[in-house]
């Protein structure tokens, strides 16, 4: 392929995709063998008000996708406000999230248990973790369709797709955890796709059939970290793309207050995260070392959240709000979560798609991804990102309420 004709794809890919363009949304699965479970550890909520649930999560048997079992702990008060579900980072088999607990403490920082043992004083909380394996064999989180052998991760998303609608409608004969309230969803990094795919994907932001229609609120924190995978993965004889710039001048939903009010960064995965993406996809390839060609573009492109294809991005009913590091302390390391979450935020071109939106830089995060320890836009009126983020959370504007009439 010529260096010129490569180019041009790229380019390509980093379109907005118009609404004629797409179809959507997918059917979702089943949720099965709920039984006790063991959330041992002092990762998970504790407490006389906890439960500890296992269940088995299946996919529509058409799309593929392994079934895959899942630990759920459960907490909520008398009268809830409403049910917040928390996923976490990478592949979602740890139930906290990736503090780095050298450099974080309670005062600086959250990981999802703190978060949600604030929040069960007023809402039902879901502190969630994926199994590593089934049935025996390796399984590579939600992400791997295949659970060992990798594939599309947008079709993968049809498990925290299913679970989500389990908590808010039950499934087969086993009730909803959901009681009242808003629906909602905090999500870290690739945890933030596993809560936006099911919007985009499955219908959970604007579907009209049964069990679509019912997310009230996303809290992304970096994330969704795998809005374009195609231009994630994209390598062209190591020549660097030019970087993304997130918050863009006429961009709707970003707060007026981030300081800096928009920042570049490049849209490459790497490290980790790198590693992570070509085991999801079953690719190698992603990020090279060999020139990227039309077929892994298209099929990196098709399993993304903004696809071109199945993803719709009107969800006149969801309050949205970003959290993305503008910058890390001690002029430590970027990555790619924020440009990749531009990519999504990039999809609202017109505030009916959405009840509300707010993309919030925060500036000298702990690492390349904690928010918590970050410093917030000035408007929140707190010293840390945690406590910006549970303030939005519990709003009465913004927050954790219901829009769907339930």
């Amino acid at each position: 392929m010529s260096k010129r004709f490569v180019v041009l794809i790229f380019f390509a890919w980093g379109l907005v995709i118009s609404a004629s363009a797409q179809s959507g949304p997918l059917p979702i699965g089943t949720v099965t063998n709920v039984g006790p479970g063991t959330c041992s550890g002092d990762q998970w909520i504790s407490g006389s008000g906890v439960t500890c649930s296992h269940a088995i999560v299946n996919c529509a048997a058409a799309s593929g996708v392994a079934s895959l079992g899942m630990t759920y702990a459960y907490e909520g008060p008398t009268s809830p406000e409403g049910t917040i579900v928390f996923f976490s980072d990478g592949d979602g088999t740890t139930p906290t999230g990736s503090e780095d607990t050298s450099t974080c403490t309670y005062e600086t920082c959250h990981s999802i248990k703190d978060y949600a043992g604030d929040y069960s004083a007023h809402y039902e909380v879901v502190q969630t973790a994926w199994d590593t394996t089934y049935n025996g064999n390796p399984a590579d989180g939600w992400e791997d369709p295949t659970s060992g052998s990798g594939g599309s991760v947008g079709d993968a998303a049809c498990r925290p797709a299913t679970f989500l609608a389990y908590i808010r409608f039950g499934s087969g004969t086993n009730p909803p955890l959901w009681s009242k309230g808003g629906m909602c969803v905090q999500g870290e990094s690739a945890g933030g796709a596993a809560a936006v795919f099911p919007m985009a994907w499955y219908g959970a932001g604007s579907g009209t059939g049964q069990n679509q229609n019912y997310i009230d609120k996303l809290s992304l924190l970096s994330s969704p970290s795998l809005s374009d995978i195609a231009q994630g993965c994209y390598y062209n004889n190591g020549v660097i793309p030019a970087p993304t710039e997130v918050c863009p001048s006429g961009q709707l939903g970003c707060n007026t207050f981030n300081s800096p009010p928009s920042w570049y960064q490049n849209v490459q995965y790497s490290g980790d995260g790198l590693g992570s993406v070509r085991g999801w996809a079953g690719d190698n390839n992603c990020g090279g070392p060999y020139d990227t060609n039309e077929t892994e573009g298209n099929n990196w492109r098709a399993m993304s959240i903004v696809d071109g294809n199945i993803g719709t991005f009107s969800y006149p009913s969801t309050n949205i709000t970003g959290w993305l590091c503008s910058s890390v302390v001690d002029n430590g390391a970027m990555n790619n979560s924020s440009p990749e979450a531009q990519l999504f935020f990039a999809q609202f071109t017109s505030s009916s798609q959405y009840e509300g939106l707010t993309i919030n830089g925060v500036s000298g995060c702990g690492n390349a991804e904690e928010v918590g320890s970050g410093i917030p836009p000035s408007n929140y009126g707190v010293t840390y990102g945690w406590q910006a983020i549970e303030q939005d959370m519990e709003g009465v504007t913004n927050g954790c309420v219901s829009h769907h009439g339930q």
